[in-house]
């Protein structure tokens, strides 16, 4: 029979099934990451609800795009702490592959809701911009208050999900990196648009707000874009790249003496992980032990050196002429 190199999800498998109630272990790689999603979730409830009193009180355009981007973030942290909610249950313990195809297809989802906030906001701005509109109402004071706070709590999860992305990289956590970013500059944006707008009187003020409206719209371009592509990639499986594949070589040559037929090399990328199964022939004079020696070697190696591998090794028996 082959031999699998792959004994983690055996063991993890035993783990899940030794634990109480049948309940997965404890995934503290992803706490501190599911935590930020669930402390974001609840500051973008917050930061939406602020936005539909400031774009009532005020009739401004760049809060109508905040509050686009609210409704986006919000959606984005509410699918995030799902996904890691899903990764903890015991339920989904059987998917060995993890969950990379519904964090593509939710980074998908959120880059195309983006579009089209973007195409509407598009729509209005050229509308502001033959007819300007005079900002005013009481909720000036309070967006300015508002854009300030918030801002600041954004910059700070930004870069929090900055250090977590460095980390343990995913689809779902460059997701969650790039919306906290978007939010930290828009909220600058509104700031200083509501600042100029209470502290100047002239006649361009009135299109400072459609400008910073443009803006901001150029920014969720940027990011809907990278969103679309990047998960439209990711959702179709793909080999990995060239330099990682050399260090996949790189191991063969060194246990070249070891195994006596190299079949095939397979590897794929979902989420972030990287998934590399390699097939060999052995001596069939070879001992069990000397050939998971071999096994073991090439698979502890390659997942040292390449971040988030899961090697697989299979060995089968080689009769030489």
């Amino acid at each position: 029979m082959p031999l699998q190199g792959d004994p983690f999800t055996l063991r993890h498998k035993v783990a899940i099934l030794r634990s109480p109630f049948g309940q997965r272990p404890a995934m503290t790689k992803n706490d501190d990451i599911e935590k930020l999603s669930m402390i974001g979730l609840l500051l973008t409830g917050f930061s939406l609800l602020g936005s539909v009193y400031i774009v009532a009180t005020t009739n401004s355009l760049v809060m109508v795009a905040d509050l686009c981007n609210s409704t986006l973030e919000f959606a984005a942290d509410l699918l995030a702490y799902i996904t890691f909610r899903l990764l903890r249950s015991n339920r989904f313990a059987l998917l060995d592959y993890g969950l990379g195809k519904i964090e593509n297809v939710a980074s998908l989802f959120i880059g195309l809701l983006m579009v089209v906030s973007v195409m509407l906001l598009g729509f209005i701005a050229v509308q502001r911009l033959a007819e300007p509109v005079e900002l005013a109402g009481t909720g000036l004071g309070t967006g300015l208050v508002f854009s300030a706070v918030f801002g600041l709590l954004n910059a700070r999860l930004w870069w929090q999900s900055a250090q977590h992305l460095k980390r343990d990289p995913s689809p779902i956590v460059d997701t969650q990196h790039r919306l906290f970013a978007t939010k930290s500059i828009m909220d600058l944006v509104v700031f200083l648009t509501f600042l100029v707008t209470l502290l100047f009187k002239f006649d361009w003020v009135r299109y400072v707000d459609t400008v910073a409206s443009v803006v901001i719209g150029g920014f969720m371009v940027a990011a809907a874009w990278r969103l679309i592509r990047h998960a439209l990639r990711d959702l179709v499986d793909h080999t990995i790249s060239e330099s990682l594949q050399m260090v996949i070589n790189q191991h063969l040559v060194k246990h070249f003496e070891a195994y006596a037929m190299l079949d095939q090399v397979r590897s794929r990328c979902s989420g972030g992980d990287i998934f590399v199964e390699i097939f060999l022939g052995f001596d069939a004079r070879k001992s069990i032990g000397e050939i998971q020696h071999v096994v073991d070697a090439l698979k502890q190696g390659l997942e040292i050196e390449i971040r988030n591998a899961r090697v697989t090794v299979v060995a089968r028996a080689h009769h030489g002429q």
